[in-house]
């Protein structure tokens, strides 16, 4: 599951969708801390001030981590590396939203792998 995560995320990054999940896509200043917020609309994560300003939806800082390694390590070290089942879940409905927002399409086989596991 970690490597289809990483795959749709990487596909869309060079689809030039690549959502931010280490700068505030207001202001750009660094984002850091446990309780995150995540804009589908504006594209990634938000700081303190920012996210009080647009929609956004909780995103833990664990999932933001997957993320950031998801999109900076080659397929080899994903593979290598560990898997957390919960959080590829997790971040595969992140991606589901992310290109119903900004494709107004969705993945359907995302949709039928979401009824087979739970």
């Amino acid at each position: 599951l970690g490597l289809s995560a990483a795959l749709m995320l990487k596909i869309l990054a060079f689809a030039g969708l690549k959502p931010s999940f280490d700068h505030c896509v207001i202001c750009g200043n660094e984002v850091t801390g446990s309780s995150l917020r995540f804009s589908f609309s504006e594209g990634g994560v938000l700081c303190e001030k920012d996210r009080l300003e647009v929609e956004s939806v909780g995103l833990s800082s664990s999932l933001a981590n997957w993320a950031r390694f998801y999109l900076g390590s080659t397929f080899a070290d994903i593979l290598a590396g560990p898997v957390d089942r919960a959080s590829a879940l997790e971040l595969m409905r992140l991606i589901q939203q992310w290109v119903i927002s900004h494709v107004g399409g969705r993945f359907a086989s995302l949709d039928f792998l979401f009824t087979l596991v739970k």
